[in-house]
């Protein structure tokens, strides 16, 4: 009996607490409307009619103040566009002005044969070696004689080509020394620095 009490009670409280919900909702949106949502939303009419009346509105200023705020404006874009341009200038020099690495001289045509050489820790040139000027494979030597006065030749075959790319006054020792001198003559006169960049933009 006690427990059936119970459960009456809790649905009494819950059916007045609903009822109660419904009065206080019912008459505190209105309020809200009239009192909160309706000022905020003309007030906020009111402040963009402002601005835009303001933004549309003219305005009279001197003659010299209009002509001097003409000229800033030149100045101003003037200097911008001078600022673009020296950008550009510097961008299209810069990759011809670079300093370039002794070390990036690493090959050169000489009679013909290309020769590609390394540098020790010291950055002497060593291992200079003949290549084939069109297949980059590394040619044979073949030592000979001159038939009219036997004075020594050698002949630089290409196995990859089978052609005969070169053919040299001199053993092979004597060519390689001739090919040590041309890259010093080179380094001392500057001229590497013209066949390093013809070597780079031909890679490009």
């Amino acid at each position: 009996m006690a427990e059936t009490e119970s459960v009456g009670k809790k649905i009494w409280i819950g059916t007045a607490t609903g009822v109660l919900v419904i009065l206080i909702t019912s008459s505190l949106i209105p309020w809200l409307r009239e009192n909160v949502l309706l000022p905020f939303v003309r007030a906020l009419c009111r402040w963009g009619a402002a601005i835009g009346n303001h933004l549309t509105s003219s305005a009279t200023i001197p003659l010299w103040l209009l002509w001097i705020l003409i000229g800033l404006s030149g100045i101003v874009l003037l200097r911008i566009a001078s600022f673009i341009l020296h950008s550009k200038g510097n961008a299209a020099i810069q990759p011809s002005a670079q300093r370039l690495n002794w070390h990036s001289f690493t090959e050169l045509v000489y009679e013909g044969i290309r020769w590609v050489w390394q540098y020790d820790s010291s950055g002497r040139v060593t291992e200079i070696a003949p290549l084939c000027p069109i297949c980059a494979y590394q040619l044979d030597l073949r030592h000979d004689a001159r038939p009219y006065d036997l004075q020594a030749i050698t002949i630089f075959w290409c196995d990859h080509c089978k052609k005969v790319k070169g053919q040299l006054d001199g053993e092979y020792e004597g060519i390689r020394i001739r090919v040590h001198k041309e890259i010093n003559r080179l380094y001392q006169t500057g001229e590497w620095e013209n066949i390093v960049r013809r070597q780079m933009a031909a890679r490009k």
